[in-house]
């Protein structure tokens, strides 16, 4: 063949192959995915972050197996050493500490040595910011999931029409808690109907007494008891469906808040709505202010940077726990009606699985803090109770961290492209083995990303092989924002 034409061939023609892609692995930096636990941590009161140091000289901390020693272990493993720094304060004291970890070290672009085997990593396909659930979205972050449920109501205002809403709460702490007592407990009421979009002519409450004819002809009454109402403009029940169908949801949110001893002065009261939060939580009147103090402080924390970073939202949607919940709120329906087979709506994740076991230990001993009546200095401390082999340990028996037998240095398609939807923090992390039959079919979505020639015959849905030309900028199969 004429070499000439095979080279205008070649270049006329260019091989598809997503190349950048297939070597992400040399892209993925797995010490800021422990920066971003460990900052997330701060969630706890008293726990301060100081930053991460990382010594990939394997001479510096191996005590054998040194490039210049003639002594090698048969059980060598390629590693790196992070060290996480920390400040705590409680009861008066206060102490920095130092705790190493090992993390394994890529090797080649594409595989792990350890224990002198080697083992290649493989994606995983995760949802890329919420899922909804039969009542439910939920929102993923390091540490717990934001999960806002809803309940059906059916509200009447004083003219005796009846609307289908729904009640928002947010299951965080062991308690399923109505969304706006966290904005009340946070800020005045003036100002939580503000945020939310409501000025003073659309929405406000008003004694039944004062109630005039011209009230009547512009706005819609519901009342809460027997001697105050809350007011809604009735422009605002006359907009599009998606925005009447908001409106209807927070007005019935808000009179789920509201009872016999709520009036139109208290409402407006910060103290009065700080201590209905704490009671949420606690029945020691003595104690809901404090205890009021400690919810708000963890509740401002649990959206931490990484879970920001992949949110496909406006930065002033995420700029805050309250506004991305605003938003949640706001795009209900929206994020109700999301199809959570679609790839769109999915991305690929790599470093975060791998320290998922750190992720794991750190989240059941906020968890368990955050719910704890008495937290002492020891307490604290013995979060960070963790050896430097913990990590390594763990991911010997990730059943994501495959055994590489091949002799080649990339082995394209049996590692490098190989994904699966199970494994940390998936459909079937809780359920084990078992997965939904509807959750292990092929979508539309799968064409020109998935090989369907490569894919697993029992479920070809949750394992295979991704194409070598598809194509996830930032890890996404979609960039399109939410």
């Amino acid at each position: 063949m004429n070499k000439g034409m095979l080279r205008q061939y070649q270049k006329s023609l260019k091989e598809r192959f997503n190349e950048e892609f297939i070597r992400l692995r040399d892209k993925e930096n797995i010490v800021d995915y422990v920066s971003d636990i460990c900052k997330a941590l701060q969630v706890v009161e008293g726990v301060e972050f100081l930053g991460c140091d990382v010594v990939t000289d394997e001479s510096k901390f191996k005590t054998r197996g040194r490039e210049n020693s003639k002594f090698v272990s048969i059980e060598e493993s390629r590693l790196n050493l992070i060290t996480m720094k920390f400040r705590i304060s409680q009861d008066g004291k206060q102490e920095v500490i130092e705790k190493s970890i090992y993390v394994p070290k890529l090797v080649d672009g594409f595989y792990f040595q350890l224990n002198s085997s080697r083992y290649y990593p493989i994606l995983q396909v995760v949802d890329k910011s919420t899922y909804n659930s039969r009542n439910a979205v939920v929102l993923k972050t390091l540490l717990m999931p934001i999960i806002l449920r809803f309940k059906k109501t059916l509200i009447v205002d004083s003219a005796g029409k009846k609307y289908s809403g729904k009640v928002f709460s947010l299951n965080l702490f062991r308690h399923n808690v109505n969304i706006l007592h966290y904005y009340l407990g946070h800020t005045r009421m003036s100002s939580v109907l503000q945020y939310f979009g409501f000025g003073e002519e659309d929405m406000g409450f008003v004694a039944n007494s004062d109630i005039t004819k011209e009230d009547v002809e512009k706005k819609t009454f519901f009342q809460f008891n027997k001697k105050n109402s809350l007011y809604v403009s009735k422009a605002l029940l006359r907009q599009d469906s998606e925005r009447r169908n908001f409106v209807i949801n927070f007005v019935a949110t808000l009179l789920n808040i509201l009872n016999n001893r709520s009036n139109t002065q208290n409402v407006h009261d910060l103290e009065y709505w700080k201590k209905r939060l704490g009671g949420c939580f606690t029945k020691n009147t003595n104690n809901q202010l404090e205890k009021t103090k400690k919810i708000l402080l963890s509740f401002k924390r649990i959206l931490d940077s990484r879970t920001k970073f992949f949110l496909k939202v406006s930065p002033e949607d995420k700029k805050s726990i309250f506004s991305i919940i605003r938003w949640m709120m706001v795009k209900y329906e929206t994020l109700m009606r999301k199809d959570n087979f679609d790839l769109a709506n999915k991305r690929i994740r790599l470093s975060e699985y791998l320290v998922f076991p750190l992720l794991l230990k750190f989240s059941n001993s906020t968890y368990r803090i955050l719910n704890s009546k008495s937290v002492t200095f020891g307490v604290i401390k013995s979060m960070f109770n963790i050896s430097p082999g913990f990590l390594i340990s763990k991911l010997v028996s990730n059943e994501l961290l495959r055994y590489n037998g091949a002799t080649n240095a990339i082995d394209l398609f049996t590692s490098a492209l190989r994904f699966t939807c199970r494994g940390p923090q998936s459909m079937s992390a809780k359920s084990g083995a078992s997965v939904s039959i509807r959750y292990r079919g092929i979508h539309p979505s799968y064409i020109g990303k998935v090989s369907l020639t490569a894919s697993s015959a029992g479920d070809p849905g949750l394992s295979g092989m991704l194409t070598p030309f598809v194509k996830a900028p930032d890890l996404f199969f979609s960039e399109e924002m939410e």
